[in-house]
């Protein structure tokens, strides 16, 4: 199975999270390897939200984590 970060903020109001949340779970099915974060308060752009370093900090996690080495 493909491995799929969704990175989502819960104030996201141009792509609203029940929406995305659709679309992620068609992509990766049943069998999928989903890493998923929600960010409270956080809106569309979460890579540029105050806690960002938390979200740079998920995706590097991510990667080391999916990526040979």
């Amino acid at each position: 199975a493909l491995p799929v970060l969704w990175l989502h903020g819960d104030d996201d109001r141009l792509v609203p999270l029940a929406g995305s949340r659709v679309g992620v779970e068609r992509l990766t099915g049943a069998d999928g390897d989903l890493t998923e974060h929600v960010y409270p308060g956080a809106r569309h752009e979460v890579f540029e939200e105050t806690n960002r370093a938390e979200v740079f900090a998920d995706l590097t996690g991510f990667l080391d984590r999916v990526l040979p080495r």
